[in-house]
């Protein structure tokens, strides 16, 4: 993946490059993997895979 890519993009690509055979790839896939990737991550280390920021709601 280049460099000149960002956090969010090179998370993209490499959902899609994972996903993009499986029958039931499609946008609900894609999302929802990305969502569950990134919050996993921001759970374990608390900082976001795509650069995205998490709020708790009050």
């Amino acid at each position: 993946m280049g460099a000149s890519l960002s956090k969010a993009e090179q998370a993209y690509l490499y959902i899609i490059e994972k996903l993009q055979d499986s029958p039931n790839f499609g946008k609900t896939l894609f999302y929802k993997t990305l969502y569950f990737s990134d919050f996993d991550n921001y759970e374990l280390r608390e900082q976001s895979i795509t650069g995205g920021e998490y709020r708790k709601i009050e």
